[in-house]
C-alpha cells in the first residue's frame, strides 16, 4: 500500500479540499458504481497529477504548478475561492480557507495529524 503518511498528503489538494471527504472520492474508494450508483470517480488532484481542478482552469500559477497551495498567491484567497469555500463551508462544513490558513501557519504535518 505504501507510505500512509505520502496518502495523506496526496489528498490535501492546492485549494485547500481534503479529497478524502470528497463524494467522488469516497465512490471511487469503495467502488460505489458496482453498487448500483452511477457517479464519477474522482482519486484526487494529487494523485492524478493535477493541480487543482476547480482553481487551475482560473489561475495560471495553479494551472502551471508554480504554487502547492493556494495561499502561496498573492491573491489568497481570491474571489473564485471564496465562492468554492462558501458552497463546500454550507454543504460539507468544510473550509479550504480555514485549511490553508491552518497549513500555512503550522504546516502539513501538524494539519493532517490535527
Amino acid at each position: 500500500m505504501g507510505n500512509p503518511k505520502l496518502f495523506k498528503d496526496s489528498l490535501i489538494a492546492p485549494c485547500g479540499m481534503n479529497c478524502g471527504l470528497c463524494i467522488a472520492f469516497q465512490f471511487a474508494k469503495y467502488d460505489l458504481n458496482k453498487r448500483g450508483y452511477h457517479r464519477r470517480y474522482c482519486p484526487g488532484c494529487r494523485p492524478r497529477a493535477k493541480n487543482c481542478t476547480f482553481m487551475a482552469s482560473h489561475c495560471d500559477l495553479m494551472k502551471d504548478g508554480l504554487v502547492r497551495f493556494c495561499y502561496e498567491c498573492e491573491r489568497f484567497p481570491c474571489e473564485r475561492l471564496k465562492r468554492l469555500d462558501k458552497r463546500y463551508s454550507t454543504k460539507y462544513g468544510m473550509s479550504m480557507i480555514e485549511n490553508l490558513n491552518y497549513i500555512k501557519k503550522h504546516g502539513l504535518d501538524s494539519f493532517l495529524s490535527a
